[in-house]
């Protein structure tokens, strides 16, 4: 039995869901000081990360620097874990019931009594089980680590950022109940409307049993089943997942026996070998200008400064599948799915490209764009149980805007947001535009002691869950010319996770560590 719901929870989880070809990357938030203050750098960063934040940035600066940052980043996607523990336990709850229809075989479903609440709690749980992955519910988690050196504008890098991911590969051809609806609804189609039915709904009804076959569901039994999850919607017009988990399961060829659906993990590492050069731009004849002209041009001179960081990628995919059927461990299933062995490895190159506009000292613009040249890499390809095929991975433009200021010496304020929709490598119709904000304050402790307070949010415009906003924080503490950074971060929301007779409250849904050693000197 335990078997059956595990393989009746997996086959439907992701019903309605597509699931395309592995796209874009969020920004990852490289290094533990911009980690810290939630995410940015593209406009203020001082040091040899400049070559991943925006290289222009590295026109402003002199002396050298050498560092070793090593952040991850994870996210529970839109509640997945509530959602799902939410499933499991109503389907523990619904176990005798979903027995009935789920070990059942052949001409002996007819026979399987089934009163109204029962049935309606099941159109209930699939209807509900054919919602998860709608909004891209899953978990996935970045990493970041490398090292990293700077002399004035030049500097070079070599960076590890991969990212991995998790969800649901569901078979939706072979999703047959087993049982059928009982003689427990009063009065299902044809009775008149709108007594049992919306005319939407009926008319629902009259081509549905034109597509299913007659052998397999009688006209009574259509109707019934219409009517069920008609009822979740208070007796309202069933909207269009539903009635696709309708169709789905009435014109159903298979049974759940033959079902292959199962958990797709994937990922992308890419090991980025890169060197950065930025100048500023002079205004021609500038030094022969006077008087208001040469005011006004000297916001400009020399102010303006474009980087660019042309970059050899060494990218290592992955793809695993491991099939719910019936006969695998939980350790058998993340064995499959953590198999490294499985691996591609390709080689691209990829150019970044960046401008930074600082008028005066205490305020600086950033823009940058990263992989303008969208490089691709290599995967094992694989085949979907929705006959979709993933080849290859992508790594689309992303371009990010930052804003900067300094009102004092020992502060920073500072904002960067995305202004290209991305999205997780490898989660099907999840989308980012974070918009991050940051400070920064120093606090001189002696001649060559500095120790630096960081806080910061971030949240994403285009995701799921509402108004919710990570909150991130850190500190940087500097002896001479070594200095370590540590930061931290997560969001905490009203998350309800039960496991059995236990409930668990408040739980991060998203979290963000970092640490990093820098030994800097300024010229």
């Amino acid at each position: 039995m335990k078997n059956s719901l595990v393989t009746l929870i997996v086959i439907l989880c992701m019903l309605l869901m597509e699931t395309p070809v592995a796209q874009a990357d969020v920004w990852n938030f490289t290094g533990s000081r911009y980690q810290a203050m939630g995410g940015t750098g593209v406009a203020f960063s001082d040091d040899s990360l400049s070559a991943y934040w925006n290289p222009a940035n590295l026109a402003f600066q002199k002396g050298w620097d050498v560092q070793i940052p090593v952040t991850a980043n994870g996210e529970i996607v839109n509640l997945a874990a509530e959602k799902l523990s939410d499933l499991l336990q109503r389907a523990s709850d619904m176990e005798s019931t979903l027995s009935q229809y789920v070990d059942c075989i052949g001409l002996e479903c007819s026979d399987i009594p089934a009163e109204l609440p029962q049935t309606e709690e099941i159109v209930g749980f699939l209807y509900d089980l054919s919602r998860l992955g709608k909004e891209a519910e899953s978990v996935y988690v970045d990493v970041e680590f490398g090292i990293l050196g700077r002399y004035n504008n030049f500097a070079f890098s070599a960076l590890s950022l991969t990212t991995a991911t998790i969800y649901p590969n569901i078979d939706t051809e072979n999703v047959d109940l087993g049982a059928r609806p009982g003689d427990w609804i009063p009065c299902p189609p044809p009775s008149p409307a709108p007594a049992c039915n919306t005319p939407q709904d009926t008319q629902f009804f009259e081509r549905m049993k034109q597509e299913a076959d007659p052998l397999r569901w009688s006209e009574d039994e259509i109707g019934q089943f219409i009517w069920s999850m008609e009822q979740i919607n208070g007796g309202q017009e069933l909207g269009p997942d539903q009635k696709s988990i309708v169709n789905s399961v009435i014109t159903s060829t298979g049974s759940f026996a033959d079902n292959q659906s199962g958990a797709l993990s994937a990922g992308l590492s890419t090991q980025e070998f890169a060197v950065s050069w930025s100048h500023t731009i002079p205004v021609p004849g500038f030094d022969k200008m006077e008087g208001t002209t040469k005011k006004i041009f000297g916001y400009i001179h020399d102010k303006v400064s474009l980087g660019i960081t042309p970059k050899y990628i060494l990218g290592i995919t992955f793809l695993n599948f491991s099939p719910y059927n019936g006969g695998q461990t939980i350790s058998g299933v993340a064995r499959d799915l953590t198999d490294l062995d499985s691996r591609t490895i390709s080689h691209n190159f990829g150019l970044d490209i960046g401008m930074s506009f600082r008028p005066v000292e205490w305020f600086q613009l950033g823009l940058v764009a990263r992989n303008v040249n969208s490089p691709e890499f290599d995967v094992d390809t694989f085949k979907t149980v929705r006959g979709r095929v993933i080849d290859s991975i992508e790594l689309p433009a992303q371009v990010r805007l930052g804003i900067a200021l300094r009102p004092f010496r020992n502060l920073i304020l500072s904002s960067d947001i995305d202004l290209t929709q991305n999205s997780v490598t490898t989660i099907p119709g999840f989308e980012s535009r974070i918009l991050s904000v940051g400070a920064e304050y120093r606090i001189g402790m002696g001649r060559h002691v500095d120790l630096n307070l960081r806080l910061g949010t971030f949240g994403n415009l285009s995701g799921y869950g509402g108004d919710d906003w990570s909150m991130t924080g850190g500190l940087g503490l500097r002896f001479g010319s070594f200095a370590i950074d540590l930061s931290g971060g997560g969001e905490f929301s009203e998350n309800l996770v039960r496991t059995g007779s236990t409930s668990y409250t408040n739980l991060p849904s998203g979290l963000n560590l970092g640490l990093g050693f820098k030994w800097v000197k300024s010229l």
